[in-house]
C-alpha cells in the first residue's frame, strides 16, 4: 500500500499532469497532492467497503451465530440463514455508517501519507541538495508509519461500531441505521 500511495503521489507531481491542456484538466489534477490524496482516499474507502461488506458481514454473522449456538456454521449455512432471516439487506446491515467511517479513515490515511512524504522530502532536499528526484525509501517508510499512527486512533471505534451493527447487537435506538433506512 505504501508503494501504491507513493506511486500515485509521484504520478500526480509528474510532467504528465503538466502537459494536459487547461480546458481538459481534471478536478484532482488541479489540486495540490495532499488535497487530491484526501479526496482520493475518501472515495477509495467508500468503494472498498461497498465491495467487501457482504463478505465481512458473513464472517461477523457466522461468529455471532457461533457464540449463540456453541458451534460455528459454515459459509453456505450462514449465507442461507441470512437470506432466509433477513433477506439481501442482511448482508448490508449498517453499511452506510461504515462507508462514511472508512471514507474518513482512508481520507486521513492518504492525507497523512501525502503530507508526510511532502514534508520529509522537502527536509531531505534541504539537507541533501542533490536529492531533487523521488523521495528516499526511508522517507516512504516514515510517511507510512506516520499515516498508520494517525489513523490508528480512528480505526478502533469505527470497527467496533461496524461489528455491532453487523451482528445486530446495537442498542435499539441506533439499530435503525442501515443502507435501507
Amino acid at each position: 500500500l505504501l508503494f501504491v500511495l507513493h506511486y500515485c503521489s509521484a504520478l500526480h507531481r509528474s510532467d504528465a499532469f503538466k502537459t494536459v491542456k487547461a480546458s481538459k484538466t481534471s478536478f484532482l489534477a488541479a489540486l495540490d497532492p495532499t488535497t487530491s490524496s484526501l479526496i482520493a482516499g475518501s472515495i477509495a474507502g467508500a468503494i472498498g467497503v461497498g465491495v467487501s461488506y457482504p463478505l465481512d458481514s458473513i464472517k461477523t454473522k457466522s461468529q455471532a451465530y457461533a457464540s449463540s449456538q456453541g458451534r460455528s456454521p459454515g459459509m453456505v449455512e450462514t449465507i442461507s440463514r441470512v437470506l432466509s432471516d433477513e433477506g439481501i439487506k442482511g448482508f448490508y446491515q449498517g453499511v452506510a455508517g461504515v462507508m462514511c467511517g472508512q471514507a474518513f479513515i482512508k481520507a486521513v490515511a492518504f492525507w497523512a501519507n501525502a503530507f508526510a512524504i511532502e514534508t520529509l522530502h522537502r527536509l531531505s532536499i534541504s539537507a541533501v541538495p542533490s536529492n531533487e528526484g523521488a523521495p528516499f525509501l526511508s522517507t516512504l517508510i516514515l510517511a507510512g508509519c506516520f499515516s498508520g499512527f494517525i489513523t490508528s486512533f480512528i480505526c478502533n471505534p469505527v470497527e467496533r461500531i461496524k461489528v455491532l451493527m453487523q451482528a445486530g447487537t446495537m442498542a435499539p435506538s441506533y439499530s435503525h441505521y442501515s443502507v435501507y433506512h
